[in-house]
């Protein structure tokens, strides 16, 4: 559970029951109390909200006016009258039980490193943790991309998959384009990897700012769950394609 999930499920209509609205999420889903000025701040500043910092002691008040916050211990907490607002505010099915399914749903994948990765993927996914889901699921695509080119050029073209001046592997839009670049030299590998395959990475790709390696945040969970058929797939042909590659060096 994020504080932006919890917006999501969320009716408010003013900056105050933002503020609110992070003292119940710190209160019921972070079990804090009492709660600072400052651990608001944090919660609103990682969220999609913009509450400028410096307003937030004033929402602070204006909730105390309004008899939905108490002081408590050197910090505060929600009055019986607040909690029951903000319990109001937020959808019940936000506590939803843990997904029963996987999103990376395949038992192929036997390397440790990868079958680590695919299992945190679907830890993240069950209990609905959606944007650790992808940032995990893009992480899977790029190391297997940079395992494939690594595997099949070795130090002979060591740019296709390694920043030197970064020391680390290109980011998942670099690694498709290299792949796709040299396309033909890995067709002997598998039979399943094509140019629809490597355009459906575009959905895990960077967004933004190279440099911040992000992608898109706050994916509902239909959008997640309706990507999960396509991220078990190319993980298949993608581990396959590197399994294939090993094979050949070995």
């Amino acid at each position: 559970m994020n504080f932006d999930r919890l917006l999501q499920h969320a009716e408010y209509s003013s900056k105050k029951e933002v503020v609110g609205l992070s003292i119940y999420y710190l209160e019921e889903f972070e079990d804090q109390q009492p709660v600072a000025h400052e651990d608001v701040r944090n919660v609103i500043d990682d969220s999609r909200e913009s509450v400028p910092s410096k307003h937030v002691s004033t929402y602070f008040n204006r909730l105390e006016d309004a008899d939905w916050l108490s002081p408590s211990n050197g910090g505060y907490v929600l009055s019986p009258t607040g909690l029951e607002h903000f319990e109001n505010c937020v959808d019940a099915s936000l506590v939803e039980e843990p997904r029963e399914d996987r999103f990376i749903d395949t038992d192929v994948v036997e390397d440790q490193f990868y079958e680590q990765l695919v299992e945190d993927i679907n830890d993240c996914y069950r209990v609905r943790v959606n944007d650790a889901v992808l940032v995990l699921t893009r992480k899977l695509f790029e190391n297997l991309l940079a395992d494939i080119l690594r595997g099949h050029y070795g130090r002979q073209n060591i740019e296709l998959f390694f920043d030197t001046d970064r020391g680390y592997h290109h980011s998942l839009a670099e690694l498709k384009k290299n792949l796709r670049d040299n396309f033909g030299d890995f067709r002997i590998y598998s039979r399943d990897i094509d140019e629809e395959i490597l355009d459906k990475l575009d959905d895990f790709k960077e967004h933004g700012n190279a440099g911040a390696h992000s992608i898109v945040v706050g994916r509902t969970d239909e959008e997640v769950e309706g990507m999960a058929d396509e991220a078990t797939r190319l993980t298949k042909v993608l581990y396959d394609l590197w399994q294939g590659v090993q094979s050949a060096q070995s």
